[in-house]
């Protein structure tokens, strides 16, 4: 596959949207347009994260400038502290933490540093985890709850040891790595979504179905969180027990794919014949990780098939919706975004293009 051809086709169509998204956030693709969700929003790194991958590739003023826009309109909720929460670093990694890559500015590393403070601060001691959610569906408080999509925050405090020179934020980051290696990944590689500890004595009490099918799930974007989460916790860390996780739960992930290699929500759910491509987007980048790490080729073929699978079974290039990943399910249980468009499908997807076709695996941030 022509991977700068599909690069250039997915900047086209976001030069396109930049024009009547602006400095928005779009989340679900339903009906051929984005919805547009809150300021508070956890999915608010993905589309500035996507401006600045095009931006990368070819050096267009225009989505330069709208991902700082929406990076600025972002600092509401430090301000009014409406987002700190396990979130941050989907959040600020991706439109922070690649704009102070590139531009070295200094406003975006305050904001970089400030929200690894507010991820920090929810680590619970005792259980060695980060807390997730404060309530759950709107309800009372929840205590105990940690959620596998955490490995994709906890690089933010890995960054931030590295450039203050404190440790703490990287313990905090590993307590929270190994905890998760013993609660989330059964013996065969399958991942679950949510557990439920003892707040007060770490003591595991139960795994939660979540947006998988059940306790016993194999929720497919959750394994595709671990191998992208764990192999990057390997890179800062060099503990071979989050790499040997990550491979891990990539082959398991490969073995229950069907000959699309456009992974069902729920390896284990009656109704995996619906799809969640956004799960091969986050997967096929977490694997470009691996390769990265490893040199095994093995990786970086499977990450190439699940985005030729994107491509042919999935992806729309032209404007007759805005975006670029159909088939992606959000939360199957609840019912709510089956097999739409989903800003974070659109980014990862574009993540893996751009790795693969610039023959560079390195993180944005």
């Amino acid at each position: 596959m022509d991977y700068s051809q599909v690069l250039n086709d997915i900047i086209a169509k976001e030069r396109e949207n930049v024009k009547k998204i602006g400095a928005d956030f779009p989340y679900n693709d339903v009906d051929g347009k984005f919805a547009i969700v809150e300021p508070s929003a956890w999915t608010n790194g993905f589309y500035p994260g996507l401006l600045w991958i095009c931006y990368l590739a070819e050096k267009n003023e225009l989505l330069k400038n709208t991902a700082i826009e929406i990076e600025e309109k972002l600092d509401e909720n430090i301000v009014n502290f409406t987002l700190p929460s396990h979130d941050v670093g989907f959040v600020w990694l991706l439109s922070s933490g690649i704009q102070y890559k590139i531009n070295k500015n200094t406003e975006s590393k305050r904001r970089l540093l400030q929200t690894a403070n507010y991820l920090a601060g929810r680590f619970n001691i005792k259980g060695r985890y980060i807390r997730a959610w404060d309530s759950e569906d709107g309800n009372d408080i929840v205590p105990g709850l940690a959620i596998i999509d955490c490995m994709m925050n906890i690089p933010l405090l890995f960054w931030a040891s590295e450039q203050t020179g404190d440790p703490r934020f990287s313990h905090i980051a590993k307590a929270h790595a190994d905890t998760a290696l013993k609660i989330f990944i059964d013996d065969d590689g399958a991942v679950r979504h949510i557990c439920r500890l003892n707040q007060d004595t770490g003591e595991f009490i139960k795994a939660i179905g979540g947006q998988g099918y059940s306790e016993n799930s194999a929720w497919s974007r959750g394994a595709a969180w671990a191998i992208y989460g764990f192999s990057m916790a390997y890179e800062y860390t060099k503990d071979n027990s989050y790499l040997d996780a990550a491979c891990k739960v990539a082959k398991f992930f490969v073995s229950q794919l069907a000959d699309d290699y456009v992974p069902a929500w729920d390896f284990r759910a009656d109704s995996n014949h619906i799809k969640d491509a956004s799960a091969g987007a986050i997967a096929a980048s977490g694997m470009l990780e691996i390769y990265k790490l490893t040199h095994d080729e093995w990786y970086k073929k499977e990450a190439e098939k699940l985005i030729e699978g994107i491509v042919e079974n999935c992806a729309c290039f032209d404007n007759s919706r805005q975006a670029i990943v159909t088939k992606c399910t959000a939360y199957l249980p609840g019912n709510e975004n089956i097999e739409v468009g989903l800003i974070y499908g659109d980014y990862y997807f574009a993540e893996s293009v751009y790795k693969l076709a610039n023959g560079n695996y390195d993180l944005l941030w």
